[in-house]
């Protein structure tokens, strides 16, 4: 009886249901360029922009984003450049880059928004540079943060 319960038990956990709203926006250098990659669920970009998912196009997701981000590098804002979408499942995954030329930096200053919505809604930045990984957690009550690298 006790392995019934054991096994009932440990069955439960692989049904648990995942929905946690989370947006990843991950920075990394290749090469000389700057770069930044975002997930995100497609249904919830859908409902924010207020259109069908199958009108989720480069030019909107770019739109939305410059207007719901700021990434400002030692004071100089950059804006994004969306230059492909690729559909997972339910997710969006964007590439992107920076409009200027970045070759090096102290502080960058992020400011997103993007989703926060939605109910729950954290968006999780990466930073992938210098040889370091440094994470950290936005949410509807932290919407600005500013790295020293």
């Amino acid at each position: 009886m006790n392995l019934l319960s054991l096994l009932l038990a440990m069955m439960s956990l692989v049904y648990v249901n995942h929905d946690i709203q989370i947006a990843t926006f991950r920075i990394y250098k290749e090469s000389t360029d700057l770069l930044l990659d975002i997930n995100m669920d497609s249904e919830d970009l859908s409902l924010e922009l207020d259109i069908a998912s199958s009108e989720l196009s480069r030019e909107r997701v770019e739109e939305y984003i410059n207007t719901q981000t700021a990434f400002i590098f030692d004071g100089q804002r950059s804006l994004l450049k969306v230059h492909s979408l690729s559909f997972t499942g339910d997710h969006i995954s964007v590439q992107s880059s920076f409009d200027v030329s970045i070759t090096s930096f102290e502080t960058i200053e992020i400011h997103n928004t993007c989703l926060l919505t939605l109910e729950d809604q954290s968006n999780v930045i990466a930073i992938r540079l210098n040889d370091a990984e440094r994470d950290f957690l936005m949410n509807s009550r932290r919407t600005m943060i500013q790295v020293t690298l």
